[in-house]
């Protein structure tokens, strides 16, 4: 079965934190280093992984300008104290959020050549099993900032995260599990996402019910006229920001994806 790979785009009104990256399904949020004292050469490396592809994937390396950094995650002894435990790779399964936050998991640099102030920014590299090399950049925050993540800082960037994830799997569960979901355009509890799956490819409506995502109807282009919307029980500015969201994510993909979405025939309606 032919496969895309798409850019999965972290939809605005959401201001990004740090350099936020977002590729082929997954998103790479808020990456961030807290800031060192001046005598320090140790530095820890923060970040929250969303894979929301069909397939698992790895972070092998975390690579910067000063060296590797060791991946770790925390164990907790039966004397209560806490140390840390060196890991190969960290797992990201499809469909799931893995924090590598305080108290969790980490990435360590040893070998920092001069303290990290804050807002600095650190060059880096992230090397995943099946993505590849991905170029990267870690800003430098307040040591107590990064101990308040996510409730103070990303949890917003989770929360969308993790509703992208459930209109994904609403949408794989109504069209195929190999469906690749891509953009997604979401306002309050209605979304509009489009999706391929082998040679077809169309535009979904989803509403949230009970906290569930629920696919509504799929069709083409006239699932964005406003006589559309408003059958649909969506008010004019919620449907001209879902409009204007869709429009950025699908000019990213290029207009070839936007004319297959165009070009599907009719209306499916999900009872």
């Amino acid at each position: 079965m032919r496969r895309f790979l798409l850019a999965l785009l972290m939809l605005l009104p959401l201001p990004a934190m740090a350099d936020d990256v977002q590729l082929d399904g997954l998103q790479v949020i808020n990456p961030v280093i807290p800031a060192t004292a001046i005598e320090s050469r140790t530095a820890h490396i923060y970040m929250a992984l969303v894979n929301d592809g069909t397939e698992p994937e790895r972070l092998l390396a975390i690579e910067t300008e000063f060296g590797p950094a060791v991946m770790e995650r925390a164990v907790i002894g039966f004397d209560g104290a806490t140390s840390y435990e060196r890991m190969a790779w960290i797992d990201i399964p499809a469909g799931q959020i893995v924090l590598m936050l305080q108290g969790e998991m980490r990435g360590r640099l040893d070998n920092l050549g001069q303290p990290l102030f804050e807002g600095a920014t650190l060059n880096g590299t992230l090397v995943f099993e099946k993505r590849g090399r991905v170029e990267m950049s870690y800003r430098v925050e307040p040591a107590e900032a990064v101990v308040a993540q996510p409730a103070a800082i990303i949890a917003p960037q989770l929360d969308r995260a993790a509703e992208t994830l459930g209109i994904a799997r609403a949408i794989r569960a109504s069209v195929g599990q190999d469906a690749m979901v891509s953009p997604i355009a979401l306002v309050g509890d209605v979304a509009i996402a489009g999706w391929t799956e082998g040679e077809e490819a169309a535009r979904t409506f989803l509403r949230k019910r009970n906290g569930v995502w629920q696919v509504v109807m799929w069709s083409g282009m006239s699932l964005l006229l406003p006589a559309t919307m408003n059958s649909l029980g969506v008010n004019t500015a919620t449907a001209d920001q879902l409009r204007r969201e869709l429009a950025a994510g699908e000019t990213a993909l290029g207009p070839a994806f936007s004319a297959r979405f165009d070009a599907y025939p009719g209306t499916v309606t999900m009872p």
